[in-house]
């Protein structure tokens, strides 16, 4: 009977270690090699793994058989890098890596990456390694350069640490064309890029840095860049930090705003002259009011004048016609009298409407509804006009 308290026996069954080789070689991703080149340049394939047939259409047996058949693969344009990195590797018998494309025998073509350790063995050094299919991978980053390309702006990765060294892993090429500078270089070389920063702006760059390194909030930095053949124009750079270990690294984009600047600048101006503008015609408006009031104080001191002086006469001859009624006098006289009276007192009523109209101008009239008596409207109408009627004879 069996012990159920026994341990449990996890050790695998033995596996000739041929058939586990055999097992890894189908399965790998990639296809498993050694190939072996002598001082003359003789080359072989002592083993090829089976999947080269799903990656290249090849037989496995047909390469070892002959090198030329997985060389002659190779696409003519990546086959000088093909030859000078597996000398080189062969002379210094440092690791070969190789990068480049395939052609499939259905007519397909893909990008590998070849990776092996040299040893060397008598006059012939033996490369064990793999190459892997990285099509879909170069596949993505042409996406991802076509995208960067035709971006309007330069897309970037920035990075820095605690210890203040900075980086810049990836930098589209498009610096090229916005600053003259080669993206290469700048990856290489981040204070090629630092040094087109205009000198007024750099306190303000490395101030908005340091506060995103130290917050981790959003980079947002505007300032001028000095192009490599002298022109000076306005850049803006946004980005977001992300803290890994002791390093920051921001991804984000540059974008020229030169023309938005100059448009702003015009705008200002534009504003500036309308102000200045509308200044100076509060001014005139200002001064013209001045001396429409001026002008209008004349006029009502004027008129109050004219009418005093009216009204003394005016007021003395009327005065004198009802002292003259008061004596014995013809109808014919009388007459005469009482129309010079009511000439007098109509005068008077014209020199209270001029006043008037004055007031009328300053908003100061008052207007009143009152009765009227039109017989003696009319009558005194006829009156002031009845002699210069028989005159004419009308």
């Amino acid at each position: 009977m069996p012990d159920n308290n026994a341990p449990l026996d996890l050790t695998p069954p033995h596996t000739p270690p041929e058939t586990r080789f055999h097992v890894i070689a189908n399965t790998v991703p990639g296809i498993i090699y050694e190939f072996t080149m002598n001082d003359k340049g003789e080359q072989a394939f002592p083993y090829v793994s089976p999947r080269i047939h799903d990656f290249l259409g090849l037989n496995p047996a047909d390469v070892m058989a002959n090198a030329a058949v997985w060389v002659n693969q190779i696409h003519k344009e990546d086959l000088p890098s093909f030859i000078e990195t597996v000398t080189a590797s062969f002379t210094d018998l440092t690791p070969w890596h190789w990068v480049g494309r395939m052609i499939n025998l259905d007519g397909s073509t893909g990008w590998f990456r070849g990776e092996s350790i040299p040893e060397r063995k008598g006059n012939s050094v033996l490369w064990t390694g793999i190459v892997i299919d990285i099509t879909q991978m170069k596949l993505s980053e042409q996406r991802f350069q076509d995208i960067t390309n035709t971006v309007p702006g330069i897309v970037y990765q920035f990075s820095r640490n605690d210890n203040g060294e900075q980086a810049f892993p990836y930098i589209s090429p498009r610096i090229t064309e916005q600053i003259g500078l080669n993206y290469k270089d700048v990856m290489k070389d981040p204070s090629l890029w630092m040094k087109q920063i205009y000198r007024e702006d750099l306190p303000g760059f490395i101030e908005s840095l340091t506060n995103s390194f130290t917050t981790l909030s959003p980079w947002h930095w505007k300032g001028r860049l000095t192009h490599l053949n002298g022109n000076l124009g306005w850049f803006q750079s946004d980005a977001i930090p992300v803290r890994n270990n002791d390093t920051v690294l921001w991804t984000g984009i540059i974008i020229d705003i030169t023309k938005q600047q100059q448009t702003e600048k015009k705008l200002l101006a534009a504003h500036d002259q309308l102000e200045q503008r509308v200044k100076e015609r509060t001014a005139e408006l200002e001064t013209a009011m001045q001396q429409t009031a001026i002008a209008s104080n004349a006029k009502s001191e004027f008129l109050s004048h004219i009418s005093h002086e009216l009204r003394t006469p005016l007021n003395a001859i009327s005065g004198f016609c009802q002292i003259l009624l008061m004596d014995e006098l013809s109808h014919e006289q009388k007459d005469s009298l009482n129309e010079i009276s009511h000439a007098g007192a109509h005068l008077l009523h014209l020199v209270e409407d001029i006043l008037n109209l004055n007031n009328i101008e300053l908003g100061q009239i008052d207007l009143k509804n009152e009765q009227v008596e039109l017989h003696s409207l009319v009558t005194e109408a006829i009156s002031l006009v009845k002699n210069q009627a028989r005159k004419n004879n009308t």
